[in-house]
């Protein structure tokens, strides 16, 4: 008795570390953008196979009769994933069972998996919030519980419900399912809240374009690769025009609403051919790798023109006009180092400013 229970406590372990490494492997395939049924086909694999493996860490009651944990897969895709991801699960686990041998309690087991895979859709079905997970995984772990456990009393003559063997599996097989489905909701969660934040670092929250952190980073990128290959890489720095009269005589609402808007003409004629950032205040930086100088000339020209023309309407009673100041830089075109991009970019919006504004220089 004291090595099923250890060979239980060792099988619980295990269940947590393949939560782990599945949940691992999902992060990185998400972060792929997979088509939605592909995805749920290969999250289905892997709880199948999650089921394979912990029934070769099985522990054997008798002669063709094996314990474990393989349904917490099924309980896992169920709950998290989908029906479509633990039908497959289901059907590995099922007939991953017979590559332990064809028995009577193999066969029994298999039609209990698709027993239990019906019962825990109705049970996700009846509960469609997380609100009570306690509630819901507890009752789902005890019916994979119960019927395991049926079809050990029936391969199984000298078990009976109340047997010690029996009871120490199922006290670990509810605590087991409960805790896997806990784990799997936290582990949910924190890369929510983790890719949350990752998101809301690099991006401005007004204007939701790339914020001054994210374009030095990719600046740094761009500039290495520039390096390396030699290839162009062009900046460019925008301000506008006269800002701080629209928020003196509008009000900074108003300003808000100018900034996202110009941000929206910017992503429009802008966003296949560079990336758009938000320095601060009323300054933009965008940054084209490997375009061509005429190309980068001509967007910017068309971003001006598109600004000059566009009607910012602040109100329901109220429009206005703005216009901004553009400086753009290339590599190696105007200047000999990557470093000095966005000094000589800066330089250029100067010259456009005193120029007498709404300008390209390059």
């Amino acid at each position: 008795m004291l090595g099923l229970l250890k060979d239980l406590i060792i099988n619980l372990s295990l269940v947590i570390s393949l939560i782990f490494v599945f949940m691992k492997l999902r992060w990185g395939r998400n972060q792929k953008k997979l088509p939605f049924h592909f995805s749920a086909i290969l999250d289905g694999l892997c709880g199948g196979i999650m089921g394979v493996v912990l029934m070769t860490f099985s522990v054997e009651l008798s002669q063709g009769t094996i314990v474990d944990f393989r349904y917490i897969p099924i309980i896992l895709m169920v709950v998290f994933i989908g029906n479509g991801a633990a039908a497959i699960s289901t059907l590995l686990i099922g007939f991953g069972r017979f590559i332990f041998g064809i028995s009577l309690s193999g066969m029994l087991t298999f039609f209990i998996s698709l027993l239990l895979l019906a019962g825990l859709m109705s049970l996700n079905t009846f509960w469609k919030t997380d609100g009570r997970l306690l509630y819901k995984a507890s009752l789902m772990s005890a019916l994979a519980t119960a019927l395991y456990t049926t079809v050990f009393i029936v391969s199984e003559p000298n078990l009976h419900l109340f047997s010690p063997v029996l009871m120490q599996f199922s006290f670990f097989s509810i605590v087991g399912g409960v805790s896997a489905v806990f784990l799997m909701n936290y582990l949910r969660t924190s890369e929510y809240l983790l890719r949350k934040y990752e998101i809301e670092s690099s991006i401005d929250f007004l204007t939701g374009l790339k914020n001054v952190r994210k374009f030095n980073q990719l600046l740094d990128h761009y500039s290495s690769k520039a390096k390396l290959t030699g290839s162009s890489l062009s900046v460019a720095m925008i301000d506008i025009d006269h800002f701080k009269s629209i928020n003196d005589r509008y009000g900074h609402a108003a300003g808000d609403f100018v900034l996202m808007e110009m941000s929206r003409l910017f992503e429009e004629v802008l966003s296949k051919d560079a990336y758009v950032c938000r320095k601060g205040g009323e300054e933009f930086a965008v940054i084209f790798p490997a375009a061509q100088f005429a190309r980068v000339i001509t967007l910017m020209e068309r971003c001006r023109k598109r600004v000059e023309n566009h009607p910012f309407e602040i109100s329901d009673y109220s429009k206005l006009f703005s216009s901004v100041s553009v400086g753009i830089s290339q590599y190696p075109s105007n200047v000999s180092t990557v470093d000095e991009l966005c000094d000589k970019a800066d330089e250029k919006l100067y010259r456009a400013k005193e120029k007498g504004r709404n300008i390209v220089m390059y």
